[in-house]
């Protein structure tokens, strides 16, 4: 898996330290002078959560509203995945507001950390595995437990809801159905996300 730097990114749009990609992302590696979240990157009781280990940094003073990018920021259940979708640019993009693919919203189907340690080895297409965990518009509980069905990002996978005794479920293409958790979702300004157990591999 090719490991993200997005240095280019920023020394080419004149981004300095301390300004923001979007509102709320400042960089996908420590900055120094820069506030650590407390909260991100500190689930790391193994071999596995050890290998991806990095830590990173937000932008503690960012203006506006919070986006997906600050809440994901304070999710300890899901520090792992976190770690995951800074290695991506789009990923990076998306979660921080700055994504043309993700004009309708965003959903994300958040991996916890229980998902990941459940393999016992990091996938090597990681990057695809995230992005079928993200659904480029909003889709609200009520619609899920409607059943609706939608396409993860990039047509990477095809997403179906729906409701049994009360636990709302996804199945992603024909992989056995995993609980979506976290009622009706922790919104932010450009989107929403949920919590499953497990992969879409």
């Amino acid at each position: 898996m090719r490991l993200l730097s997005l240095a280019a990114l920023f020394a080419s749009a004149a981004i300095t330290a301390k300004t923001t990609l979007g509102v709320s992302f400042a960089s996908a590696h420590p900055v120094q002078d820069q506030q650590r979240q407390a909260a991100f990157g500190t689930y790391h009781s193994n071999a596995l959560a050890a290998a991806m280990a990095d830590h990173y940094t937000f932008d503690s003073n960012a203006q506006g509203p919070p986006e997906l990018s600050d809440v994901l920021a304070k999710e300890k259940s899901a520090t792992i995945a976190l770690d995951a979708i800074l290695r991506s640019e789009a990923l990076v993009r998306a979660i921080s507001g700055d994504s043309a693919d993700f004009n309708a919203g965003l959903t994300l189907l958040l991996p916890t950390n229980k998902a990941f340690l459940s393999l016992g080895a990091i996938p090597d297409d990681l990057d695809t595995v995230m992005m079928r965990h993200f659904i480029p518009q909003r889709v609200t509980l009520a619609e899920m437990t409607d059943g609706v069905a939608v396409a993860s990002y990039k047509d990477s996978a095809s997403l179906r809801f729906f409701e049994d005794a009360g636990t709302t479920f996804v199945q992603a293409d024909e992989r056995a159905p995993t609980a979506v958790n976290g009622g009706a979702g922790t919104q932010a300004g450009n989107g929403t996300y949920f919590l499953v157990d497990d992969l879409f591999i």
